[in-house]
């Protein structure tokens, strides 16, 4: 088994993140969870997790809405975590100060926040002298990005979602067993780390893929890296089998990453995923419960 031949080692790359990052919420409305694990070839190297998350919720009159961004660092560059870290953050605060905007599957608004989070990115890495300009500062680091904007509340039974993404990270809908990709977004690229490839920084202004859709209170939505949904494949496979048992509700947070990190065979990438489940009870939460 390739748990067994795998040696967890520290990092010592600079500004490591955490081997594994945990997040939780329950509202009257949904509940989230959220997990990022370190996969076992960077745990065998003694690299960092290079994948990165955020999410948070936005509120605007009546309205409550769940901001979510997930990113994948490219792995042959060593400081690719500042990249994908950098980018969650800059997403999540970006969209946070105005979620009516980014409730829209039109590409210019969204073109124009990739952009700026590229600038950002550049920006970041040259007050560390790590490049001048996105070709430059790609030697580094590069990282695909997804965004999510969920409703919190269901409005005529539905509840609109929009995601944005450069790169393969993407979204998925979970209904019963049957797995739906909504964004078919795996690059076909042969050089992940060509200035051509889907993944920021970039020199020109990105163009990122834009879905929106209605989630039913069936639904289950999932932001995640390839290092899940490359396995997970069309749906249909075990993984997909396995997953929409444990997910066919939420689970304790604790369980929950460490079904993220799930063993299968050649797939040993850095797991991350956030899962939003509409049926939400803050009663049944471990961690509301905890303390009597």
């Amino acid at each position: 088994m390739a748990f067994k031949q795998v040696t967890p080692t520290l990092s010592d790359v600079p500004y490591s993140p955490y081997d594994t990052v945990i997040d939780a919420f329950d509202s009257a409305e949904i509940q989230l969870r959220a997990a990022s694990t370190r996969g076992l070839l960077h745990r065998n190297h003694s690299a960092p997790r290079q994948d990165a998350f955020k999410v948070n919720q936005a509120t605007l009159e009546d309205n409550t809405f769940v901001v979510i961004a997930v990113a994948d660092g490219v792995g042959s560059r060593e400081l690719s975590h500042l990249a994908a870290s950098w980018a969650v953050d800059f997403a999540v605060a970006s969209i946070c100060k105005a979620p009516l905007d980014y409730m829209s599957n039109e590409s210019a608004i969204w073109s124009e926040l990739f952009e700026r989070i590229s600038n950002y990115i550049m920006e970041e890495a040259q007050s560390r002298a790590l490049g001048s300009d996105a070709q430059s500062v790609r030697k580094f680091m590069a990282t695909t990005l997804v965004c999510a904007v969920v409703t919190e509340k269901m409005i005529g039974g539905i509840r609109p979602a929009v995601v944005a993404t450069v790169g393969d990270s993407g979204a998925w809908t979970l209904n019963g067993t049957s797995w739906l990709s909504i964004t078919a977004t795996k690059s076909t690229e042969s050089d992940m780390t060509s200035t051509k490839t889907a993944a920021l920084p970039v020199q020109t202004r990105p163009v990122p893929t834009v879905v929106s859709f209605d989630l039913t209170q069936e639904d289950t939505f999932f932001v995640m890296t390839d290092g899940v949904g490359d396995p997970l494949g069309s749906g249909t496979n075990t993984v997909g089998t396995n997953l929409a048992q444990w997910w066919s509700e939420a689970p304790n947070p604790l369980d929950f990453a460490a079904q993220c990190g799930f063993g299968r065979k050649s797939f040993m990438d850095d797991r991350t995923v956030v899962g939003v489940w509409n049926h939400g009870s803050m009663s049944e939460h471990p961690m509301n419960s905890a303390v009597n």
